[in-house]
């Protein structure tokens, strides 16, 4: 990796005898899309930590649902209507 590393900086400050300003814009783009991945990453992975996406159930979590009227009985199409929502 060090040689890697000391090849390509020989090679910028080569470059940059002859134009001056390649190495610079080089070295800022690569920079900014380090800059960009991480913070794409950052995202994601809060995403993924975040309440939204872990919690699959929907509102009625913790919740007793019972019909509006008391006399109505509560159907298995009215709980297959609501596990949908």
């Amino acid at each position: 990796v060090l040689r890697t590393l000391l090849l390509t900086l020989s090679s910028l400050f080569a470059m940059a005898r002859h134009r001056p300003w390649e190495p610079l814009l080089i070295m800022a783009a690569i920079i900014l899309a380090n800059a960009g991945l991480v913070t794409v990453l950052l995202i994601n992975e809060g995403a993924t930590q975040g309440e939204l996406l872990q919690s699959k159930q929907g509102l009625t979590l913790g919740s007793i649902i019972t019909s509006a009227d008391s006399r109505a009985r509560f159907t298995q199409s009215d709980y297959a209507t609501l596990r949908k929502e």
